[in-house]
């Protein structure tokens, strides 16, 4: 992975739209109540990239608790949300065009449900509009996010 290619990632992102019908059949295929998926729908997704003095590459990913989890690629990370333990691997696919997150999610006692255990990929991908591409793909179906780049206060982005 070259820096110039992951510096095209570089920055904040925040949720702009998604596949809303897509996104409601997934999480109803999940067995998650439709009025729990609305609910889940009005968290604001962010997600920040940023080279660190090191050189590493840092994915950082908001959660629903507000708080963001982090991560760097090729470096096994479990954080635990909402009663629910996420083992993730991010990685890069494709030259680098693409962040690759697979996180296997075991709810033995989740805020939501529990009792099963499901591995999620979500890939990551610039678009030609400038956009990210969030595509969340779980064994009940997938769906796309697209995400703005925030714009800095001098107006460079």
């Amino acid at each position: 992975m070259t820096d110039a290619a992951a510096a095209k990632y570089h920055g904040l992102w925040t949720y702009a739209r998604m596949e809303e019908e897509k996104y409601h059949e997934v999480l109803g295929k999940q067995g998650m109540p439709w009025a729990i998926s609305k609910l889940l729908q009005q968290f604001t997704a962010q997600r920040e990239f940023v080279g660190e003095a090191d050189g590493r590459f840092l994915f950082r990913s908001k959660m629903l608790t507000g708080s963001w989890n982090e991560l760097h690629p090729d470096t096994p990370t479990t954080f635990s949300v909402l009663g629910y333990t996420v083992d993730t691997l991010v990685t890069w696919e494709d030259g680098g065009k693409l962040l690759v997150s697979t996180m296997k999610t075991t709810a033995s006692d989740g805020y939501f449900t529990s009792g099963w255990e499901a591995v999620t990929r979500i890939t990551h991908a610039i678009t030609a509009d400038g956009e990210l591409a969030v595509t969340t793909i779980a064994p009940e179906g997938e769906y796309v996010m697209w995400m703005t780049r925030e714009t800095q206060a001098d107006g460079k982005r």
